[in-house]
């Protein structure tokens, strides 16, 4: 085989050649782990912020169990008897509203197969302080009652209190 011999110029233009061959080699074979390297980084910060969102939804379904438990052992330390309608009357009845010409009526916007009961309450010519008290009776128990709709809440025609209108709801025991 026959040797090549280079001068001082020829040689310094092929050394140079090879390392820019060799530095274009070793950046194309780094680059592809640099990058899959950076992607993975970015997938880990974003199952990160998942994984934090889980926590987060895993807890507000914790407590939101609580307090579906804790509504629940209400609802059975509740008397059985329970019925809103006499609940309510009898609240008035105390309050002496039902002489006064309160009205209660049962209601059923509820589908029938649903498990609430209603009662609309219409008072007339009640004071503030009045209304407050009643509610603060229907309120007071562990009976969940709650207030589903105020249809009216307005200046009595006569001037003399306030005249409304509500609707109770409450789950049958």
């Amino acid at each position: 085989m026959a040797k090549f011999k280079l001068q001082g110029r020829e040689r310094t233009v092929v050394i140079c050649g090879l390392v820019a061959v060799a530095l274009v080699v070793v950046l194309q074979l780094g680059r592809a782990p640099w990058r899959e390297y950076k992607r993975s980084a970015v997938n880990v910060k974003m199952a990160r912020e998942r994984l934090a969102e889980v926590k987060t939804w895993a807890m507000e379904v914790a407590g939101e169990r609580g307090e579906q438990e804790a509504l629940i052992k209400r609802l059975q330390e509740r008397s059985r008897r329970f019925d809103l309608y006499s609940f309510v009357s009898s609240i008035l009845t105390d309050n002496g509203l039902l002489e006064r010409g309160a009205a209660l009526q049962t209601m059923n916007t509820f589908p029938s197969a649903s498990n609430v009961a209603e009662v609309e309450m219409t008072l007339k010519g009640v004071s503030l302080e009045e209304l407050v008290d009643v509610l603060h009776a229907i309120y007071d128990g562990d009976n969940l009652v709650a207030l589903y709709k105020l249809d009216t809440l307005a200046p009595a025609l006569d001037e003399k209190g306030l005249d409304c209108r509500m609707i109770f709801v409450s789950p049958r025991g």
